[in-house]
């Protein structure tokens, strides 16, 4: 899995100068009924400043449109503005370490490349220049560049909530595009079960994540466990368990470096989630929920009342420890509705 706090020199050109050569146009008349946007990326919550522009929502596409500049820096990508094309219109060139995706402005035809895999993609809107700044299509320049992408519309509150995290694995026509090109993982045997090699800034551990249907009591408990307590029944993202998955992970890692289980930011991320976290020996009886009851913050945690829960996921990981043993790491995670 791709680390998503690493660290880039976002090359950026200013978007006067990029924009000298064209007139810029004014918000699109195609622009639907003003609609509240939110966005997160890894969990983290973007306050776009208004002299980047806001985002929008096509009418005739149904897209959702952002400043780009705005959302590549958000995303940890490069971006290269390119000169005026052939065809009299300028683009630009969009870098998530081994993906690269170029753009003109105002083309519906976009270019994907996966390390010496190249290939076309029509768009169903394209980029174009709404007051002066340059917008993409979110879903498109997310998933293109190997994030996920979780929408849900709030009618009540006229409200498009959108969510964008990093994929556990590439996207199937991604994965088809470099399957020729990535090298087989490692892996290691432990009674009779294999499990892959994981790196993470250099930091390596084998393992596995657990499957929906083992997970399934453990998230069934714990909603079980609020309802009988008279609260609500959380809402599950699966933005936040691509989140969850991760610190599960880096928490196997920990373990095996420090012996302790530590609740880490995610590569520095500051990050406004809750979470609990449950180690033990594989087949070990007791399950994840009795021993977070017995605890009183996790138990706290567990019956969280002071706000409502925005996003929540369950998830967890199995792994290989120093003694070479077999271990599972659960983690509970949400994001209450400030």
């Amino acid at each position: 899995m791709k680390s998503i706090g690493r660290i880039l020199a976002i090359l950026f050109v200013s978007i006067f100068l990029f924009t000298q050569h064209i007139s810029a146009s004014s918000v699109p008349d195609k622009v639907t009924e003003k609609r509240k946007i939110i966005i997160q990326v890894n969990g983290r919550y973007c306050d776009i400043p208004k002299d980047l522009g806001e985002p929008y929502l096509d009418k005739e596409t149904e897209s959702t449109m952002v400043p780009i500049r705005y959302i590549v820096e958000m995303l940890n990508c490069e971006i290269e503005f390119l000169p005026e094309a052939t065809n009299g219109k300028n683009g630009f060139c969009i870098t998530n370490e081994d993906i690269t995706v170029k753009m003109n402005i105002g083309d519906k035809n976009a270019c994907r490349k996966i390390l010496d895999k190249e290939e076309n993609i029509i768009l169903n809107a394209s980029a174009n220049l709404c007051e002066g700044r340059s917008y993409v299509p979110l879903r498109f320049i997310s998933e293109a560049l190997n994030f996920d992408v979780c929408w849900e519309r709030d009618e009540a509150q006229f409200a498009d909530y959108i969510n964008i995290a990093l994929c556990e694995k590439k996207q199937e026509n991604v994965q088809h595009l470099v399957s020729q090109s990535e090298p087989k993982k490692n892996v290691k045997e432990v009674q009779g079960v294999q499990y892959e090699e994981f790196q993470i800034n250099h930091r390596v551990i084998f393992g596995r994540y657990l499957r929906e249907e083992e997970l399934k009591p453990v998230l069934e408990g714990w909603f079980s466990y609020r309802m009988n307590n008279g609260l609500p029944k959380p809402k599950t993202c699966d933005t936040m368990k691509a989140y969850a998955n991760k610190k599960a992970m880096i928490a196997g890692i920990n373990f095996n470096e420090k012996g302790i289980l530590t609740h880490d930011a995610l590569d520095g991320e500051k990050c406004e989630t809750f979470e609990n976290l449950y180690l033990r020996p594989k087949n070990h009886p007791q399950d994840p929920i009795t021993a977070w009851k017995k605890s009183p913050e996790h138990n706290k945690i567990m019956l969280y009342q002071d706000y409502a829960i925005d996003r929540a996921a369950v998830a967890g990981f199995e792994f290989i420890g120093n003694n070479n043993k077999v271990y599972q790491v659960y983690t509970l995670n949400f994001m209450p509705d400030f």
